[in-house]
């Protein structure tokens, strides 16, 4: 094995060597290539055999050949490190830069034994660094003349060609959307005058569909790698343009927008052809650097020159602003007319250097107007003023007068418009300018004229513009100076001709100058009415109140207005209305008040009139309405047709959009709606039915028992439907409880646009209550007709039961009872035991059948038998039970507990047997355990809930409904003594005083049987 494969077996594993992530070779002492990794292979496309020895050198670039040869030869001999930059062909026939590097391997004497080596791809640094040095010599040049916009741009071609391409062109957009050429390169000069026919012959579009159109249209740069014939074909304008193209022998382009703050400026072409060279992404985004910077040139150079031009703007405006501002100076002093418009005149032909100069007043009539006619002429003689008389008629002078604006005319000889006047100086430029007041109406207008054309320029028209605006403020100005003098003319002719008192003070408010209307007024002398002496000519009781209104208007600078009663010349007090207003100013301040006095007598007499008007016709509406509602409550008819009635009454005479009448329901606690009449009535079954603790209006009417005013209605919280208001327009509400004995029987509602006076208020209150007191009479009568009907039935029922009881069952009955008794007294224990079981039995019998006939008894009576409901202790009831049933519960060991109680309405005889009965039940079918029974009760609303609970057998909820009927027992008698009619006589004794009464029970949970009963009035609470 040979020195080199020693090393290379030994010190340097081929693993290592395929892994490095360059292209590794290794060479003898003598400089040949023995080997090369796989990624050499990869990239040359060579094999070994044509990369051995000397075969490495055919992938150099030829331009690199010959030093990267010298410098091997170099370092053989000495022993170097090897380092050389070159270009190497890639497999695809790419050349790409690359750092060859090689280290000598020696041995301990310092002999070469064999070189190993690298190959580095460093093409994109390589590049980076070429584009770096490119554009930092291209912003270079861009920044060092960059106030010279083409010929910096022209310079940037020249250095981008042939760096980056062989054609270079730059093109500036034109405000019409097209571009213009500015700068292109070649890197053969004489091709340059080629390319700019070219250009000239076949200018680019701004709607084409590629290059620059495209690129000044999109802002999007373009890159064509390879420009194909077809490519040609498609942008070429015909046959001779194609030819053309084929010549240039175009291979590659990019076009670059030039882009700054937002704006298409330009754009960058860059082309190649003899190079043969190909754009790729590296050479685009080189591209948009380079076209970056000069467009920021551009944009410099742009704003240099914006700024220059503005520059100048700034001082000529400048120079016309002083101009017009000592001319507005001499303007604003003068407030005579005539002398405004000959001076403003003369300002003008002095700026302009005018030979002929007039201002013309704008008039339709062709006489004079106020005595006085406001022209002025300049250069020309009077009498030409006479030919003028209607200028607005006139070619030359027309448009100005009817608002067409400036007119600027080069020579009026050649557009036709040759002064008529005879007298004019000969003109050919001509210069109008309209003179406008505030209104915008065309107060007159200045009019030069020279005999050389285009005299006037722009400058000129502005001078002139700006003095026009100064005059027509002055002949504003002057125009109201002369209507103030004839307006304080008519003024003081008003004061001294008017009925009314007028004066004026000073600022400080004191009289100060005589007023011959306050003295017809007051029949006060100036000398009595001077400084305060006014105040004596207002009543005593109304003068402190209008001397501190009077002294507060002064102090705060506002209108004054106070009416009192004032001293007239008979010594009478005539109601009299005192106005005054400051007059300021222009700064603000006060320069003198002026007031009024005006006698409100006649005005009083007939306010006083259509007040009283008023108020009886409210009060006969009123009486209707009151009218109209007891009669509805007194007519035959159903509760909801009466109520109807009523509604519709309200409605019709207090002018209401919606009235409402609904019924207190105590056993739901709901208002139902009865009665809904109006122009802007909801369906009836919108809130038709409200829960008593709901969030609305109506309900809260009911809760506090007060009456509810709401104005306005739209914001306030508690209205259902916001919506429904507001498309109505409804403003106020206005709801009443219908109370009887502080029982609510109601709620009354009304709706309207506007608010309800003091006596509408007053009148529903008389009607609400009349309302509530027919509607308690309603339920009265039908309540007595109820009962009537029950009592007969009852009456009927109990005088059979009577008759069944005393003489069909009690008389029999007790003959057996008594001969069964007997025989078991006088044979009991004498007999056999069969015996003694049938006289227990029929002794049994005859103990039940009485029982029941007692029981039947019983329940016949509550109905008949039992008193009206009044205030009743239910605790105190409970006592009389307890002590009825106290064998019961000490035989039973029960444990009772009792709650609080509170007051209800009941007959108290009734309430005892109520409670025995629930109590009783509760004793009887306790189970094994020692009965235990919990009564209590709690106030719900209008009404109490009492509870009689046990922890006995229970009850089936299928059977909960059953046990309340007559007759019906769950037990056979041998199991729980009984006759079945007590549960029953309970239902009937509850619901003889309005209640209700239920029970809820499981199987061996024990039962609670609860009723209802109305609370006594006044008694909210239960007692402690």
């Amino acid at each position: 094995m040979s020195l080199s494969e020693d090393l290379f077996q030994g010190e340097l594993s081929s693993q290592v060597l395929e892994n490095l992530p360059q292209l590794v070779w290794m060479s003898r002492a003598d400089g040949h290539h023995i080997y090369f990794n796989q990624r050499w292979y990869r990239f040359t496309g060579l094999t070994r055999e044509q990369s051995v020895g000397e075969g490495w050198r055919r992938v150099i670039h030829p331009d690199d050949l010959g030093a990267a040869s010298d410098r091997w030869a170099h370092v053989l001999r000495t022993g170097e490190l090897y380092e050389v930059e070159m270009r190497c062909r890639r497999h695809d026939g790419t050349w790409r830069w690359m750092l060859v590097r090689g280290n000598p391997l020696k041995d301990a004497d310092g002999r070469i034994l064999q070189w190993f080596g690298t190959v580095t791809d460093i093409e994109e640094p390589k590049r980076a660094s070429e584009s770096m040095r490119f554009l930092a010599e291209a912003g270079a040049l861009l920044s060092s003349s960059a106030l010279d916009l083409e010929g910096t741009l022209i310079s940037l071609a020249k250095l981008v060609v042939p760096q980056l391409a062989d054609w270079c062109s730059v093109e500036l957009k034109e405000e019409g959307g097209g571009s213009r050429q500015v700068a292109v390169a070649h890197v053969d000069p004489s091709r340059v005058r080629l390319a700019e026919e070219v250009r000239e012959r076949y200018p680019p579009k701004p709607d084409d569909p590629y290059g620059v159109g495209e690129v000044l249209r999109t802002g999007t740069p373009v890159l064509m790698e390879t420009i194909s014939e077809e490519v040609l074909s498609a942008g070429s304008w015909g046959a001779e343009h194609l030819r053309i193209l084929r010549e240039l022998g175009l291979r590659s382009s990019m076009v670059l927008p030039l882009k700054a703050r937002g704006r298409i400026l330009g754009t960058l072409t860059l082309v190649t052809a003899e190079s043969g060279r190909r754009f790729g992404p590296q050479d685009l985004a080189l591209g948009e650097q380079l076209a970056s910077r000069a467009a920021l040139s551009v944009d410099t150079a742009r704003l240099h020159r914006e700024t220059q031009v503005a520059l100048r703007r700034s001082q000529e405006e400048r120079r016309t602003a002083q101009t017009l501002l000592r001319i507005g100076a001499s303007l604003a002093s003068e407030l005579d007319p005539g002398v405004l418009v000959r001076r403003i005149l003369d300002e003008t032909v002095a700026l302009t250097g005018a030979e002929f100069g007039a201002f013309l007043e704008n008039r339709e009539e062709a006489g004079p107007r106020d005595g006085e006619r406001l022209d002025a002429l300049s250069g020309a003689s009077s009498e030409v003023l006479a030919s003028l008389a209607r200028p607005r008629d006139m070619a030359l002078f027309g448009p100005t007068f009817r608002g067409e604006g400036t007119r600027l005319y080069d020579d009026v000889t050649r557009d036709a418009l040759v002064p008529e006047p005879a007298g004019l100086p000969p003109v050919r430029g001509f210069l109008a300018v309209p003179v406008k007041g505030r209104s915008g109406e065309v107060l007159g207008g200045l009019f030069f004229g020279h005999s050389e054309p285009a005299h006037f320029r722009e400058p000129h028209v502005r001078l002139v513009e700006g003095v026009a605006a100064q005059a027509a403020v002055a002949l504003d100005n002057a125009r109201l100076y002369r209507d103030a003098l004839q307006a304080e003319e008519r003024f003081r002719s008003l004061v001294t001709a008017t009925s009314q008192a007028v004066w004026v003070t000073p600022p400080d408010g004191l009289v100060a100058e005589d007023s011959p209307s306050w003295r017809d007024y007051t029949g006060q002398t100036f000398e009595e009415w001077k400084g305060e002496g006014w105040l004596n000519a207002i009543h005593p009781e109304d003068r402190a109140a209008a001397a501190r209104a009077w002294r507060a208007a002064v102090t705060d600078v506002r209108p004054y207005e106070v009416e009192c009663r004032m001293l007239r010349p008979d010594g009478s007090y005539s109601p009299t209305l005192s106005r005054a207003v400051p007059v300021l100013t222009s700064d603000g301040a006060v320069r003198e008040w002026v007031g009024t006095n005006t006698d409100m007598t006649a005005q009083r007499r007939v306010e006083e009139g259509l007040r009283r008007l008023d108020r009886e016709q409210r009060a006969r509406r009123l009486e209707a309405l009151r009218a109209e509602v007891s009669g509805a409550m007194a007519r035959e008819g159903s509760v909801s047709d009466i109520l109807q009635s009523c509604a519709e009454a309200l409605v019709r005479n207090l002018d209401a959009q919606v009235a409402r009448l609904w019924l207190y329901s105590r056993g739901t606690a709901m208002l139902e709606l009865v009665g809904n009449a109006g122009p802007s009535a909801p369906p009836r079954e919108k809130w038709a039915r409200l829960s008593m603790h709901g969030p609305s209006l109506v309900a809260e009417v009911a809760r506090t028992r007060e009456q509810v005013w709401v104005e306005p209605l739209g914001e306030d919280p508690r209205v259902l439907d916001r919506t429904w208001v507001r498309a109505l327009g409804v403003r106020s509400f206005a709801g009443i409880p219908l109370q009887v004995r502080g029982q609510l029987v109601g709620v009354m509602g009304l709706y309207s646009r506007n608010a309800l006076g003091e006596d509408a208020v007053a009148a529903l209150a008389t009607v609400a209550d009349a309302l509530a007191q027919g509607l308690e009479r309603r339920r009265a009568e039908e309540s007595l007709r109820q009962r009537a009907r029950e009592l007969a039935r009852s009456n009927e029922e109990l005088q059979q039961f009577a008759y069944v009881a005393s003489h069909d069952l009690q008389e029999p009955l007790r003959m057996v009872a008594g001969y069964t008794q007997l025989l078991a007294r006088r044979y009991q224990g004498k007999l056999d035991a069969d015996a003694d079981t049938f006289i227990h039995y029929a002794v049994d019998g005859v103990a039940r059948m009485q029982r029941l006939i007692q029981d039947l008894l019983a329940y016949s009576r509550v109905g008949t038998q039992g008193r009206e409901p009044r205030a009743v202790d239910a605790g105190a009831a409970l006592e009389r039970a307890k002590a009825n049933l106290q064998v019961a519960l000490r035989e039973s060991g029960a444990d009772f507990q009792v709650g609080p109680l509170p007051v209800v309405l009941a007959d108290e005889t009734q309430l005892v047997q109520l409670f025995q009965n629930l109590i009783g039940n509760a004793l009887k079918f306790h189970g094994a355990a020692p009965p235990r029974v919990e009564v209590g009760a709690e106030v719900q609303g209008a009404e109490a809930r009492f509870t009689v609970r046990d922890w006995g057998i229970g009850i089936a909820p299928e059977d909960s409904e059953r046990i309340f009927v007559i007759f019906q027992r769950l037990h056979g008698p041998e199991a729980f003594a009984g006759t079945g009619l007590g549960l029953a006589i309970c239902k009937k004794i509850v619901e003889r005083l309005g209640g209700r009464i239920g029970v809820e029970s499981r199987p061996g949970e024990g039962s609670t049987f609860w009723f209802t009963l109305p609370i006594a009035p006044g008694e909210g609470e239960a007692p402690a």
